[in-house]
């Protein structure tokens, strides 16, 4: 049975969690001491903020009937008119992108491949760099509740640059508190 309602679910190309997305913003405050050579003890306290997308900020484009495709282009136009694209490889055997597109990550270094709203890809696989078939979907992405998580994280680091830029402790804080959301009671 679930293997029938997961075929019926996944009958058409898209991603593989689905069309429907919400970003969630988190929040929490931390406190860091850490080790500098000229200073001596450090402590600082930050409150940490990301925006995750649920249920990823990474996604692997699949098509359920596999076409002989080594190559996926995704096209997106969001809400505000503005376009992203991206490529990666495509394994027809599985039919799945062979690397997890960036659905919500900003950095530098990598720009996100969804916005807030409605999100229409459209899609092109090829081989050997011939187009072999095109089509569309949509994602929407909905704007979720803010979370915050209370507690105050205490961290001790032996780099002085932790204290300056919490990026690695906050990843790390918010992953040992379930990204703020309510751990079950036994």
């Amino acid at each position: 049975m679930w293997s029938l309602l997961l075929s019926i679910a996944m009958a058409n190309p898209g991603l593989t969690g689905g069309d429907r997305f919400t970003a969630t913003p988190i929040s929490g405050p931390v406190m860091i001491t850490c080790q500098d050579a000229v200073s001596g003890i450090i402590t600082r306290t930050f409150t940490c903020y990301q925006n995750l997308l649920e249920p990823g900020d990474y996604d692997y484009f699949v098509h359920p009937f596999k076409p002989k495709a080594d190559q996926v282009d995704l096209q997106v136009l969001h809400e505000d008119g503005s376009r992203k694209s991206r490529m990666a490889g495509y394994d027809a055997r599985t039919g799945l992108s062979t690397s997890r597109f960036n659905l919500w990550v900003r950095s530098l270094t990598q720009a996100p491949l969804l916005n807030l709203g409605l999100n229409k890809v459209s899609y092109i696989l090829s081989k050997a760099g011939q187009d072999i078939e095109s089509g569309s979907f949509e994602v929407m992405v909905d704007q979720g509740p803010a979370r915050t998580c209370v507690d105050t994280g205490v961290y001790t680091s032996p780099r002085a640059s932790d204290c300056n830029s919490p990026v690695a402790i906050c990843a790390r804080y918010f992953a040992e508190r379930n990204n703020c959301r309510s751990l079950p009671t036994n």
